[in-house]
């Protein structure tokens, strides 16, 4: 399978670079593993909207794996992911923000976002555990951002390489046009049969 994901990746599709960056990430019995590689793969994808890319980078640009470490980066990149729809993104922005790790600590913000998580399904305990810690005015600002992140539009991804979908044109109807009148077919005259008519009766006698 390697050879047909390098050939997504050098057509530079975000699913072949993302499958490499797995590959390269774990290593195989003939591949080494190459954090550096896969790192760069990671950033190729995620550049291009990927969101479970932009999720991994971020992780990696946080933790330091395959290159330097970089918090602010990382957690930009989080929130990019967050702000797609990545529900495990969200729970990890959350944690971001309770910790104040690549931004200012925020438990407003993590709650909103762990609220958005918690809706989609996603539910852990240190985050329940943070939740129950703050105050009735502190989850009512949570509740009300969390409802504005979750009508907010999603991100678009950027330098993405999926051709956009062009609205067909409809050609305009033209009127109907009348059928052509055909040339009338000429009736066979039916010759009414006289031998069956009666005989006119002879008039009464004076």
């Amino acid at each position: 399978a390697f050879p047909w994901f390098e050939k997504a990746a050098e057509a530079k599709l975000a699913d072949g670079e993302y499958a490499l960056s797995q590959i390269y990430a774990n290593g195989t019995e003939k591949l080494a593993r190459d954090d550096v590689k896969a790192r760069d793969y990671l950033e190729r994808a995620a550049q291009k909207g990927y969101d479970t890319a932009q999720l991994d980078l971020a992780t990696w640009l946080i933790e330091g794996r395959g290159g330097k470490r970089d918090y602010e980066t990382g957690f930009k990149w989080m929130q990019r992911a967050a702000r797609s729809g990545n529900v495990a993104a969200q729970a990890r922005l959350a944690r971001l923000y309770r910790d104040g790790i690549g931004t200012d600590g925020d438990s407003v913000q993590a709650a909103a976002w762990y609220i958005v998580a918690r809706r989609a399904g996603l539910a852990t305990m240190d985050l329940d555990s943070m939740m129950d810690g703050l105050a009735d005015d502190q989850i009512k600002q949570a509740m009300m951002l969390a409802n504005r992140l979750r009508a907010a539009p999603q991100s678009r991804p950027i330098l993405s390489t999926t051709p956009t979908s062009t609205p067909v044109p409809v050609p305009a109807q033209s009127e109907p046009q009348p059928e052509p009148e055909s040339e009338p077919q000429s009736k066979t005259l039916v010759q009414p049969d006289t031998s069956q008519v009666p005989a006119p009766l002879p008039d009464p006698a004076p």
